[in-house]
């Protein structure tokens, strides 16, 4: 077996063994005896390579237990007092930094706070001290005015409560992957110390963000102005809730979310799109590249789209080399990396979920299904130029086959949301993303130079967005566009992602090797 091979199961058994024990607890002793026999297996049939390397993966996957239980603990993420031992003990007055932008709803805000000292204003019965220096970060959901911004230091006075599990979502396991055990819903009041902290660049990013937007909201009509925001930084507040709700039934959410699996499938739909500018290879690899590199520092640089990120470059190194087994050893060691530093985001991020998904599905089933959709007769007929936008629509489609039938469960079990139309939505939506995103930046762009001028620009990016919107809303109507699956059981999950290794193997015609 090849040295590429051997770190490729190594790696998917760290991940196999985090998958695990994300669902099973072990006690110390058990996850000992794991250790035990992997070590056991090598030093006694140290001859036997297979049963070697099946030690050594039985070691990694402990590791892995280990790993899960040692950051899923408050206390080992801080050397201060864990925020968290003070939940449930009545009021308190909280000091500590807001680490990241605030997310704004249609009523209230939601802080994620980093906070550095508490100060029990009851007679809890507790051990701990009543005030005290403390670590950790808790969600502050507080009323919409006044609003407060990255980096401000403030004081805030209100109940510190543990996350509650609702029927439908286990939201203390969804801030858990974030490692935030806290939240305060409306405090009594909230007071600004000083502003500023926070990191510098971090701040300045921020910063031409909200001017970004702003210029946006000045040159476009609404709502093709949300709609472009949220398309180009992914911000998505702003966006009425009747068309937010027509892109869930129409299927195309993934292009107004910043994710892996949006980051993917605009990656591969804009390096369709200058290919049929007949830019070379390379040209198209590294213009591709640095777009989703200036979307992920648009966006705040925020880990999750960083992660999305990752997983959309491998998947776009994949196309530019055409090396498969090793681009997959990188996407399994990216995860596997992720993983290490976060386990918690296999079962609990979505959106790691769908980029990794997304991204195996791009790079294993787009080339068998273009092979199966060759060129036809009827394309010999047409024109170049028609040939060729013919042959990029195909690709476009193939492309979002590939990624939605890798995701497919994950999108169901997630969002309880089968979309019929979407295929179609995508094929009609899609091709029009990358000058939508074009015209659009160089319209904001204007903006912060010349307003009149940026108006004027705008007018090309408002056809394209008016067509996307009225595709969407259209499609939206159709009866039975979407179908609403509830408590989709997981053996369906298995059962189809074999069924779709079996048919990858079936029509590969290499899969003999």
């Amino acid at each position: 077996m090849s040295k590429a091979k051997i770190f490729l199961l190594l790696c998917f058994s760290f991940i196999v063994g985090i998958g695990l024990s994300s669902l099973i607890k072990i006690s110390p002793p058990f996850l000992g005896g794991i250790l035990i026999l992997g070590i056991f297996l090598i030093s006694v049939f140290w001859k036997n390579k297979k049963i070697v390397l099946l030690g050594f993966c039985v070691i990694v996957a402990a590791v892995a237990f280990w790993r899960q239980d040692f950051l899923s603990k408050p206390e080992n993420l801080s050397p201060e007092i864990p925020i968290s031992s003070y939940n449930d003990l009545g009021e308190a007055s909280i000091i500590g930094i807001i680490d990241n932008e605030p997310e704004a709803g249609p009523a209230a805000v939601k802080y994620e706070v980093r906070a550095s000292k508490i100060k029990l204003a009851g007679n809890a019965e507790t051990n701990l001290p009543a005030q005290a220096g403390v670590g950790g970060r808790i969600i502050v959901t507080a009323r919409k005015y006044p609003r407060y911004q990255y980096g401000d230091e403030i004081e805030i006075v209100g109940k510190l409560k543990t996350p509650p599990k609702f029927d439908d979502f286990d939201y203390r396991a969804f801030l858990a992957k974030d490692d935030i055990f806290s939240v305060i819903a409306y405090p009594k009041y909230i007071n600004q110390i000083s502003f500023g902290n926070g990191k510098i660049y971090y701040r300045y990013i921020l910063s031409f963000k909200n001017k970004f937007e702003e210029v946006i909201a000045q040159i476009l009509p609404e709502p093709q102005a949300s709609f472009l925001s949220a398309l180009l930084i992914g911000s998505r507040q702003a966006i009425p809730p009747d068309l937010m709700e027509a892109f869930n039934t129409a299927g195309v959410t993934h292009i107004i979310a910043i994710s892996g699996y949006n980051i993917t499938i605009i990656a591969f739909v804009l390096a369709a799109f200058l290919g049929f500018l007949r830019l070379s290879r390379p040209m198209i690899f590294w213009l591709t590249l640095l777009t989703i590199l200036f979307f992920t520092a648009l966006t705040g640089a925020q880990a999750s789209v960083v992660r999305a990120a990752i997983m959309g470059s491998l998947v776009l190194l994949a196309s530019k080399e055409g090396r498969i087994y090793q681009v997959t050893n990188a996407l399994v060691f990216a995860a596997a990396a992720m993983l290490w530093f976060n386990p918690k985001l296999l079962r609990w991020d979505a959106g790691f979920q769908l980029s990794f998904l997304a991204a195996l599905g791009l790079i294993y089933f787009q080339p068998i299904l273009a092979r199966i959709f060759m060129k036809q007769e009827m394309e010999e007929k047409l024109t170049p130029f028609a040939k060729r936008a013919f042959e990029k629509i195909k690709e476009i489609f193939l492309t979002t086959i590939s990624a939605q039938a890798a995701v497919l469960p994950v999108l169901i079990y997630n969002f309880d949301r089968l979309s019929l139309i979407s295929p179609l939505a995508n094929v009609l939506i899609l091709p029009a993303i990358p000058l939508t995103m074009f015209f659009g930046f160089i319209s904001a762009a204007l903006g912060f130079v010349f307003m009149p001028l940026a108006k004027i620009a705008a007018s090309v990016v408002w056809l394209f967005l008016s067509y996307e919107i009225w595709v969407v809303e259209g499609l939206a109507k159709f009866p039975y566009a979407s179908l609403e699956i509830f408590n989709f059981p997981f053996i369906f999950a298995v059962l189809y992602y074999a069924l779709l290794i079996w048919l990858g193997f079936w029509l590969n015609p290499v899969r003999s090797r």
